[in-house]
């Protein structure tokens, strides 16, 4: 196997030999390493796979390995997520189905019309289909957030002015939005795929909530000014919003907060040296 210096265990190693994904003349190229797991693309010969290792050790409201797995299949057959090649729950292992442009950094690209209404289009697919998943509290999942950083009393004086609000807005989102949908509820850059249409990938914080979460997410992640909102929520809705646009980006700013909450949460109770720089970037994000 090329690429020897690759950081995979020796278990997921044999594994994948045992089972053909993996040979002597195979080249293993890392895609990302993130918080909650590392990507890579496995190429052995005239097949490319994308394989993801899952961390054990998480923070925040996800699925079980099987329930992705379920999941994936689901929405595979309905062309949103890569089809599932293989997995195993012991070693956190899932296999994807490649599909090309999955290096290619995609935030430049969200900035465009045309990849908006691509990403509106499989929204709209996604939100329209039905899966057993947990429906989302937000107001319990800042608490948490909270908590694990040590409580709001332990926090300086501009965290606390944060979580404060963080949770005011979040009481909004619970009282005003009902879950009803399907939603995806991780739509950083990363997750969304550029081939010959758009590719959904990474479904572990997926839930049951309004189609909103998504499309606050989805601005929120990509950094959307109110010209790109605006376009955004009315290819989505038409020209009826169901909302005020002053509260859409409340919403964005909520669930930046809480996803820079989620970041210092990993900070606190997880070592490594990712989650710190992400906190930060959240950080810049919000100021």
């Amino acid at each position: 196997m090329k690429n020897k210096e690759i950081n995979i265990s020796s278990p997921v190693n044999s594994y994948l030999f045992k089972n053909k994904f993996l040979h002597k003349n195979s080249i293993v190229i890392p895609i990302s390493k993130g918080i909650i797991n590392n990507t890579y693309l496995i190429s052995s010969g005239n097949n490319k796979y994308i394989v993801k290792l899952e961390r054990k050790e998480k923070i925040g409201q996800t699925i079980s390995l099987k329930k992705q797995t379920d999941l994936i299949i689901y929405l595979s057959n309905h062309e949103i997520t890569p089809k599932l090649i293989s997995f195993n729950e012991e070693l956190s292992i899932l296999m994807l189905e490649y599909k090309e442009n999955f290096f290619r950094k995609p935030k430049l690209e969200m900035s465009k019309v045309k990849n908006i209404e691509k990403v509106i289009h499989i929204l709209k697919k996604l939100h329209k289909l039905e899966f057993n998943l947990p429906e989302l509290k937000l107001t319990k999942v800042a608490k948490n957030y909270i908590k694990n950083i040590g409580g709001i009393d332990k926090l300086d004086q501009e965290k606390k002015q944060w979580s404060e609000y963080m949770f005011s807005l979040a009481d909004i989102f619970d009282k005003k939005f009902e879950p009803n949908s399907l939603c995806h509820n991780d739509l950083i850059p990363e997750n969304i795929i550029y081939n010959r249409s758009i590719w959904l990938v990474d479904f572990e914080f997926s839930v049951i909530s309004d189609p909103v979460l998504d499309l606050a997410g989805l601005a929120a992640m990509n950094n959307y000014n109110t010209k790109q909102i605006e376009f955004l929520l009315g290819s989505y809705y038409g020209r009826k919003i169901p909302y005020p646009i002053k509260l859409f980006k409340d919403l964005i700013l909520l669930l930046k907060l809480i996803t820079y909450f989620w970041g210092l949460s990993y900070s606190v109770n997880i070592k490594s040296i990712i989650q710190p720089s992400f906190a930060s970037h959240m950080k810049k994000m919000i100021k």
